[in-house]
């Protein structure tokens, strides 16, 4: 008789005797119908792993039948999860009546040659998985007090820390704005004196002055902003730096400032001393007409009304490009009567000269790379304060705070050893910066609730004639300049785009309406504007004739006969433009007596710039046909290896090297020049002369550092 396992029905809870065999098989009760699930057979032991125990729905609400169970077979909780119920299977047709119970055949498609299928294992996949979860449940709580005893054989348990109460946080206050202002003027396109270099990419005026607010915490913020640019370079806001722009500009700015904020003004260009005052030089000034000229009392006067609590004023002023290029007057060294006015600072203003008396500032018209690791061009001194700005090594330790005075002090000390650096691998004395005055004022205490200092804008130029009235002038008397390979960055600018010129002044000095054309057909009829013309054409043409090189400004080999030979042909050029000049200045002269008879005040102005023009560029021909042939001669300066000498460079100075003949017609051109400027005041015939005649017509060759150029 084969064993038998018991099992109560879900149903009508009758006691079921299954055969052992049958026992992994679902039957049904015959007295109730209901299915009793059958449970799986003993397998060999499976490894438990740990598992995640997946959520499990809620039962529907309601009575439920109680779970089946094999009453012989222990059923291990950590193997079988009591609350799995598989699902029954359809009941099969009655088959023994001598028994209690149905067995339910597997379906077919389960059901395998031995009797057990693939169901079987998927179901006893399933209940595997589901002990494991139930055992990791059920052993949870033994393992934490298992581990809570260790831990209190162990010593006492710290208490658990407590975790604080999540708060609101307090809302940021916005930083407090730091009161400083700064007023940068930096003036580069002099009408007649030597012009200065704007510097390049980084350090233009503009780029310089915006980096060093930013490192000074000058605001800079669009309803805010305290940094003001007057410059005449600017790549979005140019405006002239015009005398009447410039004393508008530094009065408005200090009229604006209030007793707390905290100042600089810097101010970059030529200044001068006449008659024992001192002067800034505006871009148009003239240095033989104190009118045209800045009073340095009136700027003193100024800063001294100003109730900031904290002045500083730096002079960026005789600064001399690295070649010593002086084409025009301005770029001389500091005086003596010069650096004591400017030191002489009203109470409570401090201020910064570039250079020491007897000394130029530098600047550089061409980018340097070579002098040290980083480039050099513009002003010396505001790249000396770019690199302290990129070293940080001004900077200190501590973080400012608005009530911190301006560094300004600080920071010039630190340019001090880079300018030094920079102008020793230059052939020039290296400036000395000086600091004198106080930064301390009366004291003001900060008010973060004060609105910030007013926004002013820049005065608008002077009004005047229509600019294409004036281009159509400027195209007419424009030439060449004397050496086009002067400066590779700082280009003159066309006089429609420089000064505004008064209505008043242009009276009579418009066309009447004669063409150029109708002049050539009547020669007889308009004899001083025929030569005008002619002359004009010949300046233009002859100087083409010298290449877009221009002149010879550098000369790097050594002398040798057949360098010799080559200079010989080159000076082929000049000798043809020397005799073209001479011949129209020859046709031009005997015309001079005529010139009250020309009605017309436009083409008296013209003659005379023409003739002035053939005389200044014939003595400046001759003069560099003169410096071509020291070449020859072997009359040239010795290099200095020792210095880094690389070669010879060509300058303008003031003294001339040529015979006497040809420095009487560049004296000529000069009465010429004057002349024009006298009779024809205020029109762009006498802006242009007044600018001629101040160019320096001598050469002289020079040694030279760095690489060639």
């Amino acid at each position: 008789m084969s064993a038998k396992v018991r099992a109560t029905c879900p149903g009508c809870q009758t006691v079921l005797r299954i055969p052992a065999e049958w026992a992994d098989r679902s039957v049904k009760c015959k007295k109730c119908g209901a299915v009793v699930p059958g449970q799986p057979k003993a397998s060999p032991p499976v490894p438990a792993k740990p598992i995640v125990a997946t959520p499990v729905a809620a039962p529907p609400s309601g009575p439920q039948p109680p779970l089946a169970r094999a009453v012989p077979v222990p059923i291990d909780p950590l193997v079988y999860p009591p609350a799995y119920v598989p699902p029954p299977a359809a009941p099969a047709e009655f088959t023994n009546p001598a028994l209690d119970f149905e067995p339910l055949p597997l379906p077919a498609r389960y059901r395998g040659r031995s009797g057990v299928g693939m169901y079987v294992g998927f179901v006893f996949a399933l209940l595997i998985l589901g002990a494991l979860a139930a055992g990791v449940y059920f052993a949870a709580p033994y393992v934490r007090d298992y581990r809570d005893k260790l831990l209190a054989d162990a010593g006492p348990k710290e208490p658990p820390p407590t975790q604080a109460e999540p708060s609101i946080a307090a809302p940021v206050k916005a930083p407090v704005p730091f009161p400083r202002r700064m007023l940068v003027m930096h003036a580069s396109k002099y009408l007649y004196c030597n012009g200065l270099s704007a510097g390049s990419g980084e350090l233009t005026p503009d780029r310089v002055a915006r980096r060093l607010a930013f490192d000074w915490r000058v605001p800079r913020e669009n309803d805010a902003n305290q940094l003001y640019v007057l410059s005449d370079t600017a790549p979005k806001d140019a405006r002239p730096m015009l005398r009447p722009i410039v004393m508008e500009t530094y009065k408005r700015f200090c009229e604006t400032s209030r007793p707390q904020d905290r100042v600089v003004l810097y101010f970059g260009g030529h200044a001068t001393t006449k008659d024992d005052k001192a002067y800034l030089v505006p871009t148009d000034g003239d240095l033989g007409d104190a009118e045209t000229l800045i009073p340095l009392d009136d700027f003193w006067s100024r800063v001294k009304g100003c109730q900031a609590q904290q002045k500083v004023v730096v002079f960026d002023v005789c600064r001399l490009n690295e070649d010593g290029d002086t084409v025009r007057p301005g770029s001389e060294p500091m005086s003596p009567e010069l650096e004591k006015a400017l030191l002489a600072a009203p109470h409570g203003v401090q201020v910064v000269t570039t250079c020491a008396a007897g000394q130029n500032a530098l600047e550089f018209r061409r980018p340097r790379a070579d002098l040290t690791e980083t480039e050099v061009t513009g002003s010396l001194f505001l790249a000396a304060l770019k690199h302290v700005a990129d070293k940080g090594t001004a900077n200190g330790d501590r973080a400012p705070t608005p009530e911190d005075p301006l560094p300004v002090a600080r920071w010039v000390e630190a340019a001090r050893a880079r300018m030094k650096e920079v102008a020793k691998a230059t052939d020039m004395p290296a400036p000395t910066p000086k600091v004198a005055g106080s930064d301390v004022g009366d004291a003001v205490a900060l008010n973060p609730d004060e609105p910030p200092a007013s926004r002013f804008d820049f005065p608008a130029p002077p009004k005047g004639v229509a600019p294409t009235e004036v281009a159509g002038i400027a195209t007419r008397i424009t030439l060449p300049p004397l050496r086009a390979n002067r400066s590779t960055t700082d280009k003159e600018k066309s006089l429609d785009e420089l000064i505004p010129f008064a209505e008043a002044a242009m009276k009579g000095h418009m066309p009447d309406g004669i063409s150029d054309s109708d002049i050539r057909d009547e020669p007889e009829k308009y004899p001083l504007r025929k030569a005008a013309l002619d002359t004009l054409a010949a300046l233009k043409t002859s100087w083409d004739r010298l290449g877009e090189s221009g002149v010879r400004d550098r000369f790097v080999q050594e002398t040798s006969d057949a360098v010799k030979k080559l200079i010989i042909a080159e000076q082929e050029t000049p000798a043809l433009i020397g005799l073209e000049l001479k011949s129209r200045v020859q046709a031009m002269e005997p015309l001079l007596e005529q010139l009250d008879k020309e009605p017309s005040k436009y083409w008296q102005a013209t003659f005379l710039y023409a003739l002035a023009q053939a005389k200044a560029r014939l003595a400046f021909i001759e003069e560099y046909n003169y410096a071509l042939g020291n070449i020859r001669t072997d009359s040239l300066p010795q290099k200095d290896e020792k210095k880094g000498h690389v070669g010879l460079q060509l300058v303008s100075v003031e003294k001339m090297k040529s015979k006497k003949e040809i420095k009487e017609i560049a004296d000529s051109s000069k009465e010429l020049f004057a002349r024009v400027v006298k009779e024809h005041q205020g029109t762009p015939w006498a802006v242009q002369a007044k600018r001629d005649g101040a160019v320096a017509l001598g050469l002289e060759w020079r040694p030279f550092s760095g690489t060639e150029r």
